[in-house]
């Protein structure tokens, strides 16, 4: 009797895309299973296999789908995949505070748009070379050779340049590549160690030397032993520039910048269309967290805008490109340490934040206590973003509207755009 396989059917999907079976009342999680369908399991803890399909499950698009970790929902049709990605926002957030007064229309970012990845890269001899996704739940590299949420001249120039970075990195030893696509060609990242002593010598110079000169398109290549260090340019052509809008951008190393183009237009477009309706009584605004200045332009109609972040290399990038933006002013302030007060806040009638990850609750509490009129918040995370929302609508602000913009295809991620409103100042 033990080795009696065990059924059942899949309940609904998980926030990260895994099917959802239930188990002697417990919760078991299984990868690319869908709703309806039902799963055999061989034995009691055991690996599930979906052995009965149902019409909701698609052909993945990508042969890589399955052992690669980079997409989690290639199995599914897109209006399973669609409503999936709403719902799990959604739950996520309304799990924290009430529902926004409207949702807009989400927007899905097409396949084939991603213009900045980082891939995980390994070397365990001369001919053999792993650059693509770590496997699922799993340390080991998927070894790409095509992608279908990559832009088609990122994935190109990943290829071509793939022996070329090989040559840079030791045996054995782990690291990151990052690659992202700019207006005057591609800027490259390696994150870990390079060359037999783990940092860059001259036979690493060598390589960068080979790698520009088979790809004219490289921009820059840089270097950085951890992820909290300071890059080190190894070879740049050209300096990087991205354009958001009018502003054209001398892109600092490791900057960052939204996934995709259609996604950063998007958000761009929730921002403006937010900003219009308070546009004829609005004086000024003010950008917090404003990175390179992504999403500034959206707050341009206004006629003083004021910009922060914490980070040199990117506040010295948006100042130069705004000297011949009067209008637009641009400040390093750690907003983390020093979050600015109700009482700075109250200076301005548009806040547009864009924080990482892990959110700004000390600046949603100080904002809370503000008489800013329209706050619009960008976030990568629904949970960060739900919680510093409770802040915000504990302070007397209205959860007017919601917009999912999924940039993250076939990921568990998705981004939101929320816009909180006090009907009167205090």
């Amino acid at each position: 009797m033990e080795n009696t396989p065990l059924t059942a059917h899949v309940e609904s999907l998980g926030a990260t895309g895994d099917g959802v079976v239930r188990i002697n009342d417990a919760k078991v999680f299984v990868p690319n299973a869908l709703p309806g369908e039902t799963v055999t399991f061989a034995k009691p803890n055991g690996p599930g296999k979906v052995t009965v399909f149902n019409a909701d499950r698609a052909v993945p698009p990508c042969p890589h789908f399955g052992a690669c970790g980079g997409c989690v929902a290639q199995h599914m049709t897109a209006a399973l995949y669609q409503d999936w990605k709403q719902a799990t926002a959604r739950t996520t957030i309304t799990r924290e505070i009430p529902e926004p007064t409207s949702w807009h229309n989400p927007v899905f970012v097409p396949d084939h748009t991603r213009r900045r990845v980082t891939l995980a890269a390994f070397r365990t001899s001369k001919t053999n070379f792993s650059l693509g996704f770590h496997a699922r739940r799993d340390t080991a590299v998927i070894d790409i050779a095509t992608c279908v949420i990559m832009h088609p001249d990122l994935l190109r120039f990943i290829l071509a340049a793939k022996p070329h970075l090989a040559a840079l990195l030791p045996f054995q030893k782990a690291a990151d590549i990052q690659v992202q696509m700019v207006e005057n060609g591609f800027d490259v990242l390696v994150t870990g160690p390079v060359g037999p002593k783990g940092r860059p010598d001259m036979d690493v110079h060598h390589a960068v030397m080979d790698l520009a000169q088979a790809m004219p398109d490289l921009a820059r290549i840089a270097w950085r032993a951890r992820d909290r260090d300071a890059p080190e340019i190894l070879l740049a052509p050209r300096v990087p520039l991205v354009q958001f809008e009018g502003l054209t951008i001398a892109l600092p190393v490791g900057a960052f910048l939204q996934p995709s183009q259609a996604g950063e237009i998007a958000l761009r477009q929730a921002i403006a269309q937010a900003v219009a309706t308070h546009a004829a009584t609005a004086s000024k605004a003010l950008d917090l967290f404003c990175g390179c200045g992504t999403l500034t332009p959206a707050l341009l109609s206004v006629p003083y805008v004021q910009a922060y972040d914490s980070d040199h290399g990117v506040i010295a990038a948006l100042q130069g490109a705004s000297k011949s933006i009067p209008r637009l002013h641009v400040d390093r302030r750690d907003l983390f340490r020093q979050p600015m007060s109700a009482k700075e806040l109250s200076a301005f009638d548009i806040v547009l934040m864009d924080p990482a990850r892990a959110g700004a609750l000390d600046q949603c509490a100080n904002l809370a206590k503000s008489t800013v009129g329209l706050i619009i918040y960008v976030s990568c995370n629904p949970a960060t973003f739900a919680r510093d929302a409770a802040a915000l609508i504990q302070g007397g602000y209205t959860f007017a509207n919601a917009q999912l913009i999924d940039q993250f295809t076939y990921s568990a991620h998705t981004e939101v755009v929320g816009i909180f409103a006090r009907g009167t100042k205090k």
